[in-house]
C-alpha cells in the first residue's frame, strides 16, 4: 500500500487534518523555508513515503482568487533567491538552474477535481514561496508581475525542492487566508482557522484517489 505523508507549517493547520485523516503522518515544519526544507528532508528519510501533500494557507496574489480560494500548485519557485548578480540569469532561479519546479500532475489534478466537487472556487496556479510575510499591496504586485505568481507562502517550494531532490511525488495545496496587501496583517488571523478547515476536507476527499494510482 502506498505511503503518503503530509505536511504544514504549523499546528494550527495541521489541528483539522488531524482530526479528518488520523492514521495518516501529519508534521508540523515551522514557518519558513530552512524549516519547511528540514522537516521534509527528516520525513522522507524517517517514512520513506510514496508522496507528500503539503497543506495550508497562502496570500492571494491574482485577483480571481479571493479569501478561502483554494489553489493549487501547478509549480512553485522560491521569488528570493537572486543569483543575478554572479550568474547573470534570472531572479528565483536556483543555482543549479531550476527556476518554477512541477508538481505531481495527477494528484494536483484530483486535488483540483476534489476542491471543485465541495463547491469551493478552485484553480490550478503558480505559488511563490519566500521567507517574508507579506502585508505590501506593492510588493503583491510585483511578485504576481515578475513571476506570474498567483500566490505567496513561506514554505512550499523549499519542500518541492527537497521532494524533487529525492524524486517524491508532491501536491500543494493552499487556501487562501489573506490578499497579502496592506491589510493582511489584519485579516490573516481572523480567516486562518476556516482556511485550514477547509484545506483538511479538500485533502480528505482527494487522497484515496491519488493513493490508488502511487
Amino acid at each position: 500500500m502506498s505511503k503518503i505523508i503530509i505536511l504544514a507549517a504549523m499546528g494550527s493547520e495541521t489541528e483539522p487534518l488531524t482530526r479528518v485523516l488520523p492514521d495518516i503522518p501529519i508534521i508540523a515544519t515551522g514557518v519558513g523555508k530552512v524549516a519547511a526544507a528540514s522537516a521534509t528532508t527528516k520525513a522522507i528519510v524517517e517514512h520513506k513515503p510514496d508522496g507528500i501533500i503539503f497543506v495550508g494557507v497562502a496570500g492571494g496574489l491574482a485577483p480571481d482568487l479571493a479569501q478561502l480560494s483554494v489553489i493549487i500548485a501547478q509549480d512553485a519557485m522560491q521569488w528570493d533567491v537572486d543569483l543575478t548578480p554572479i550568474n547573470g540569469g534570472e531572479l528565483g532561479v536556483l543555482n543549479d538552474g531550476r527556476g518554477a519546479i512541477a508538481l505531481d500532475p495527477r494528484g494536483s489534478a484530483l486535488a483540483l477535481e476534489a476542491a471543485r466537487g465541495l463547491g469551493y472556487h478552485s484553480r490550478l496556479g503558480r505559488i511563490v514561496t519566500g521567507d517574508m510575510f507579506l502585508a505590501s499591496a506593492d510588493k503583491s504586485a510585483w511578485l504576481q508581475q515578475t513571476f506570474a505568481a498567483d500566490a505567496v507562502e513561506m514554505e512550499g517550494a523549499a519542500a518541492l525542492q527537497v521532494a524533487a531532490d529525492f524524486q517524491v511525488p508532491m501536491v500543494l495545496l493552499r487556501v487562501i487566508s489573506d490578499g497579502a496587501g496592506d491589510e493582511a496583517s489584519l485579516t490573516y488571523m481572523d480567516f486562518l482557522p476556516r482556511a485550514a478547515e477547509r484545506a483538511a476536507l479538500v485533502t480528505e476527499h482527494f487522497l484515496p484517489r491519488w493513493l490508488e494510482i502511487l
